[in-house]
């Protein structure tokens, strides 16, 4: 089937499981509306490494549906102007194209990425994963800035019919000058603001969306 997918979650090109342990590298950076914020520099990267957590009453499909769904990104993930699929692959893979309107005096930033949705052998857990590629599908704009690296993934684990745990994390080297107090800001927004409109619109539009059961029982394991 043919089902535009557009994923904003972490990377598993080599089939590998991201590590969530959050050790003494991880500082709690914002705890507010039951969304949790840690975050780490990591040496050479002007942006810090982030991950927010929180609990969604609401099905891990429906959550999914909207994750997938590259037309109604610019409704909730924050700053997001544009999204959209430039290939699919398959039914669970595809390249995507997000641009991200940046706060004066700072340059748009836009990305290419590969994403790839799995499910845990358990079937408890849902992965939406990305990583920037370079690809000639959507040619670099005068004025925005490409992101280089990015790495980072959704990962949704069931806690009961209608509750799920969702986890946002993000890696990213995101180029030229950024000034550090907009780097850290943008560290703490990011996720607490696209987690908590994530949140309410799948609150809004909750089963209304939902993909077809065989999109879930078709994903490739982990």
């Amino acid at each position: 089937m043919n089902i535009k997918i557009a994923l904003l979650a972490a990377w598993s090109i080599a089939g590998s499981s991201p590590t969530l342990a959050v050790n003494s590298d991880w500082e709690v950076l914002w705890v507010k509306d039951d969304i949790t914020i840690h975050t780490k520099e990591l040496a050479g990267h002007n942006f810090p490494v982030f991950r927010g957590q929180t609990i969604f009453e609401s099905n891990i499909h429906v959550i999914v549906s909207q994750i997938v769904d590259t037309t109604k990104h610019m409704e909730w993930m924050y700053r997001c102007i544009e999204s959209r699929v430039l290939k699919n692959i398959s039914a669970s893979e595809a390249v995507f194209y997000n641009r991200v309107d940046a706060p004066f005096p700072i340059s748009d930033r836009d990305i290419v990425a590969y994403a790839k949705v799995r499910v845990n052998r358990t079937g408890h857990e849902i992965l939406i994963e990305f990583k920037a590629i370079k690809n000639i599908l959507q040619p670099e704009i005068d004025g925005v800035v490409r992101i280089p690296k990015l790495e980072g993934f959704y990962r949704l684990k069931i806690l009961g019919p209608n509750k799920t745990h969702v986890i946002y994390q993000v890696e990213a080297d995101v180029a030229g000058y950024i000034p550090k107090f907009l780097a850290n800001l943008a560290t703490k927004r990011l996720p607490a603001y696209t987690l908590l409109a994530l949140r309410n619109r799948v609150y809004t539009v909750g089963r209304s969306q939902r993909l077809p059961n065989n999109f879930f029982e078709n994903l490739p394991k982990y």
